[in-house]
Formats: structure tokens, C-alpha cells, sequence
């Protein structure tokens, strides 16, 4: 028994060091922050398949939404929370012009319905503890809406950062943009392509769950600084720039 005020002693420490070592940790939420993630639809073109550079409907002429996954630090988890709420594209009806628009996929083993079904079941069943995001419309809805609030291809515009096949920026060029119109770091990505420049790919955004823009962990992934950055211009399905 006189071991005991000891190992008691020690399991304190190790918890209170997992707290101060560990501040994204907090024992009573499932996640700390969501990850909004907007893509250049031109450049997912290229990712998922190199010969296929018209995937882009018409009527789409900026970023698209990937997802909003709620995470811990820099994982994106808890993710498939609740096997009891599937997808119901019939909840969403009254949605789907403006998720055609602003939510389309661009993988070829997803369509439409499949994506936003992956994406519901996968993020958005694990957003429902909050009530902004209580159910399946909420969630969607509210993604929407951080996509008009957050508008990527204006942001990059007002600082002459636009699509072109002739010229290219620098990563650190389209981060200090970002970061001087919202005020926190975001995460940007890029695609490597071997025949020429690497292109922008993606940004994330990090939210609090009030939820409110805070910086993210990372500022760059598959980003060479020392290398231009291309950013295409779309080429819509029906062949028009």
C-alpha cells in the first residue's frame, strides 16, 4: 500500500502532461474543428485522369466544395459515426441546383448522388452533436453556404492570382493571399504533374465549431516552393474556356 499515493502520484502527471502537450485534446468532445476543403475543378480533372481535361460542367466557373470533416488536430476523425442514418437524396431535393454547382464530383467511380452520399456518411453523420448540423439538409446547407462565404477564386483574383495556360505564380504568393483576406493560415495544396509545372489543387480552410475561421496546422502538402505553381483555367465539357 505504500506504492499507492506513488502510481496514483504518476497517473496524475502522465494525464496532466497529455493536456499541456496535447491542447487540441479535450476528453469530452469527438472532434475539435472542422476542415473545410474547397478544389479547382480543372486541376481534379487531371488527377483522375490525365487525358480526360473536359470534365468540368457547364455552369461551373469557380472552387468547389470537397468536404467539411470534422477533426482532432491534424486527423480527420471521427468519421462513419452512425450507421443508422444513411443518405437520403430525397432530403436534399430542393438543394441539388446549387450542389451541382458548387458540390459536383470529379472522381469517376462517384457520381453525383454517390459523392454527396460518401460525404454525409463518411463527415456528416459525425457533425450532427452540434445543432447547425443536426441533420442530413443542415449539413449540407451550411457547406454550401461556407462556400459562397469563403470564396476562394475572388480572394485570388483581387490579387491578380487568376487561371492561365501561359502564366504561373508561387506557392507562398497564393498563401500570403489567402492568408491576408482571412486573417488565419490555411492548408494549400498542390498536384505534381510530370510533363510540366505543378498545379493548385486544393485549400482547406480550419473552423472552430462556433464556427469561426482559425488557423490550420500544416500551410502547404505536395507544395514545392522552389517551383511555380500552374492554375488552369477550366475547360467546360462543352469544350468552351
Amino acid at each position: 500500500m505504500m506504492f499507492l499515493p506513488l502510481i496514483l502520484a504518476l497517473l496524475c502527471l502522465n494525464v496532466a502532461s497529455f493536456r499541456l502537450f496535447s491542447p487540441e485534446y479535450d476528453a469530452d468532445d469527438d472532434f475539435n474543428l472542422f476542415v473545410f476543403t474547397q478544389w479547382w475543378p480543372q486541376t481534379q480533372c487531371q488527377a483522375y485522369d490525365v487525358m480526360n481535361k473536359t470534365c468540368v460542367p457547364p455552369g461551373i466557373t469557380k472552387w468547389t466544395i470537397h468536404g467539411l470533416w470534422p477533426t482532432v488536430g491534424e486527423e480527420h476523425k471521427p468519421v462513419f459515426c452512425n450507421n443508422s442514418w444513411p443518405f437520403n437524396e430525397g432530403d436534399i431535393e430542393d438543394l441539388k441546383p446549387k450542389l451541382e454547382l458548387q458540390w459536383p464530383s470529379f472522381e469517376s467511380h462517384h457520381d453525383e448522388a454517390g459523392f454527396w452520399k460518401h460525404e454525409w456518411e463518411k463527415h456528416g453523420t459525425c457533425s450532427t452533436v452540434l445543432p447547425y448540423l443536426d441533420s442530413e439538409h443542415k449539413y449540407f446547407e451550411v457547406t454550401l453556404s461556407f462556400n459562397i462565404k469563403y470564396d476562394i477564386f475572388s480572394v485570388l483574383e483581387q490579387k491578380g492570382i487568376v487561371p492561365s495556360n501561359e502564366k504561373t505564380y508561387q506557392v507562398k504568393d497564393i498563401e500570403n493571399a489567402l492568408l491576408d483576406s482571412y486573417r488565419v493560415h490555411p492548408t494549400v495544396y498542390c498536384l505534381p504533374v510530370k510533363s510540366s509545372e505543378q498545379m493548385l489543387s486544393y485549400v482547406e480552410l480550419c473552423l472552430n465549431k462556433e464556427p469561426s475561421l482559425i488557423d490550420c496546422v500544416n500551410s502547404t502538402a505536395h507544395c514545392d516552393y522552389s517551383k511555380p505553381v500552374q492554375y488552369p483555367p477550366i475547360v467546360r465539357l462543352d469544350g468552351v474556356m
